[in-house]
């Protein structure tokens, strides 16, 4: 074996990244979505829930595995959707792949471009 899969090490940031307490980024009450992609998203439609809710996102993260391409603009598109539903004052959306990424962008806007 070459160490961990891409996967393993993605799943390991992810779980870090929800974890909360005085010197974490993320606040109990603050919000949170994982979107799940390859060549489609996975979970369109999600709905952002409290970090101190998050089980069932984890549990997601723990689930995934690679299932071929990475169509990147798809996932941004998505969480682009999902936070402007949210009345969140401050939004942030982090990328975290295990691929390069693939597909062609079809109908990724400029304003789906500004959050890159």
């Amino acid at each position: 074996s070459h160490g961990s899969r891409k996967i393993d090490i993605l799943r390991t940031a992810v779980l870090r990244m929800l974890q909360t307490g005085e010197t974490t980024a993320l606040k109990p009450d603050d919000l949170c979505a994982v979107i799940l992609f390859d060549a489609s998203v996975r979970n369109p439609g999600i709905t952002p829930v409290a970090v101190s809710d998050a089980d069932g996102i984890i549990t997601d993260v723990l689930n995934a595995e690679p299932r071929g391409r990475t169509d990147v603009y798809q996932a941004v598109a998505e969480a682009v959707k999902i936070a402007e539903g949210t009345t969140a004052r401050f939004k942030t959306i982090m990328l975290v792949s295990d691929g390069r990424p693939q597909g062609g962008g079809a109908g990724f806007s400029p304003t789906h471009a500004r959050f890159l």
